[in-house]
């Protein structure tokens, strides 16, 4: 609106003011609409961005399983490696636990006791001195 006019009238100023009004009413409606949906698209960005939080976790989770479940590690003791922030942390931890696995499969194995008593008897003699008994004990081997 052009004001080219040095006197106005009071029906001109009011049309002038409603125009003016009205305009600023216009923005200000656009305005708060665009803020509106604004703030829907943030709040769908922050459900997304939960959402791709919680798969993140549920993959990292699978992930691990998988890679215990590969290296014969059974799910019991997921939960000793399950804070880990990442798959390089967890396999560095699931190593671990292997080789405490295997420590302990070796200790709680098989250990004959039937091969260490001849020995004995043999170690026995030799600590003694008694080279008939050190020779009694080779030889009763031959003659099982």
């Amino acid at each position: 609106m052009k004001l080219n006019k040095d006197n106005y009238t009071k029906e001109e100023v009011t049309k002038i003011i409603e125009d003016i009004n009205s305009n600023y009413n216009t923005k200000i409606e656009d305005f708060t609409t665009k803020l509106s949906e604004a703030n829907t698209k943030l709040t769908d960005a922050d459900k997304q961005k939960e959402i791709i939080s919680n798969l993140t976790k549920s993959n990292l989770s699978n992930s691990i399983k998988v890679e215990m479940l590969k290296n014969g590690l059974s799910e019991d003791m997921f939960d000793l490696v399950a804070d880990s922030k990442d798959l390089d942390t967890a396999t560095n931890k699931i190593n671990k636990l292997l080789d405490i696995k295997k420590k302990t499969d070796i200790d709680n194995g098989y250990k004959p006791t039937e091969h260490t008593q001849t020995n004995t008897e043999y170690e026995n003699a030799q600590k003694k001195g008694d080279v008939a008994g050190m020779l009694k004990s080779k030889m009763s081997k031959l003659f099982k």
